[in-house]
């Protein structure tokens, strides 16, 4: 699902007198794929109150799936201002899409407290979190051939007080943070785009042999998208690397991808093996795709425990054939019994936890037992 941003920000300030620059807007990714930076670029230095600034962002309309207002968290680093909405009609369903609109305004009109925007810089005027990540691209829509929109407020707005006035540039209203790809300077009539993050297609592991083939597909691959990181588990939860595979920069946004992972029973002798992909960006932001797996032909109980050595929890992951009652004990290095622990096993691959915190550190045996088999794992219980 593509979601996309559209924005109008009033920017009203005061400290400077009047001067001729002009400001122009864009967005990028904030400190993760969730959050939404919203930026200002003045051609000549500001440092002036924040008055007002209207924001709205729109996204593919999804009916009842639609974000709530309450559910997108708002925040400002400028100084004596607040995000408010502009009224109480989010989303309004516009052409296919939900937009969001909000105003930053200055949070107390009898105090006038300076933000500094730097010339010819990203200044960081707005940031926007929603509860999930995004999973394509953002844009940045000028809505002034419109009217405004419904509230007359989507459209770029930067204006000053004192006297300063607007100083929107009304020319070039956006710039493109990546690439001119990226970024239209469309005098308010169109709209910028900001690649978030590549869009896996697709993603399937296969085995064959000892041998793992993993391919996927990929949408919104540019040149900020510098690497595929091949991680694989023994339990679903924690990754380790495998090996990375670099981008294609190839100037297509659609790409295919094929990569093996040999000597499947080096990794564990039998059961499953866990694999799923880490993109990453040149800027060091990143996605992952859904987890996968290939099972390796299990014979018998099949166990491990994790981490060895042990300070708190130990992990312990086991295969079975099919459906059994099993028993983990905990046994210490003079074959007492310390806990024990009845499960009903399914078929195929099985987690519990044991707590061994309070544990003296040493050799300790975690025992796992069927009707008709038994596993014995060494364990190390380290100091806390």
């Amino acid at each position: 699902m593509k979601k996309i941003i559209g924005s109008l920000i009033i920017l009203s300030l005061v400290g400077n007198t009047a001067f001729s620059q002009t400001v122009s807007g864009s967005i990028r990714k904030g400190a993760s794929t969730s959050i939404l930076e919203i930026l200002a670029k003045p051609t000549a230095e500001i440092n002036a109150q924040v008055g007002n600034i209207n924001i709205t962002f729109s996204i593919p309309d999804q009916g009842a799936s639609n974000p709530t207002d309450a559910s997108i968290n708002k925040a400002t680093s400028l100084a004596n201002a607040t995000i408010i909405p502009t009224d109480g009609n989010n989303p309004y369903i516009i052409g296919g899409r939900a937009y969001y609109s909000y105003l930053l305004l200055q949070a107390n009109s009898a105090t006038d407290v300076a933000s500094l925007l730097a010339a010819n810089t990203d200044n960081v005027v707005a940031t926007f979190t929603f509860s999930a990540p995004y999973d394509s691209e953002i844009r940045l829509d000028d809505l002034t051939s419109a009217n405004g929109g419904p509230n007359s407020q989507m459209y770029w707005y930067v204006q000053f007080n004192q006297g300063i006035g607007d100083v929107t540039d009304y020319v070039n209203p956006f710039y493109g943070y990546y690439n001119t790809q990226d970024a239209t300077n469309n005098a308010g009539s169109g709209p910028q785009f900001v690649t978030l993050v590549v869009k896996f297609t697709d993603f399937a592991v296969v085995k064959n042999n000892n041998t793992a083939f993993l391919n996927w597909s990929v949408e919104n691959e540019d040149a900020n998208a510098l690497s595929y990181e091949i991680q694989k588990s023994l339990d679903g939860v924690n990754f380790t690397p495998v090996k990375v595979v670099p981008a294609m920069n190839n100037g297509r946004s659609t790409n295919s991808y094929t990569a093996t992972v040999e000597d499947l029973s080096s990794i564990r002798a039998a059961g499953i093996i866990y694999f799923r992909i880490k993109q990453t960006d040149r800027d060091g932001k990143f996605v992952y795709t859904a987890i996968k797996n290939v099972r390796l032909e299990t014979r018998g109980l099949f166990a491990t425990v994790y981490p060895n050595p042990v300070k708190n929890t130990a992990t312990v992951s086991f295969e079975l054939d099919a459906t059994a009652d099993v028993t983990v004990t905990v046994i210490d290095a003079l074959g007492k019994q310390l806990t024990a622990k009845a499960l009903k096993g399914i078929k195929g691959a099985n987690i519990t936890s044991v707590d061994m915190s309070k544990f003296a550190a040493g050799n300790y045996t975690v025992k796992l037992q069927t009707a008709t088999e038994t596993k014995v794992i060494p364990v190390v219980k380290a100091q806390n």
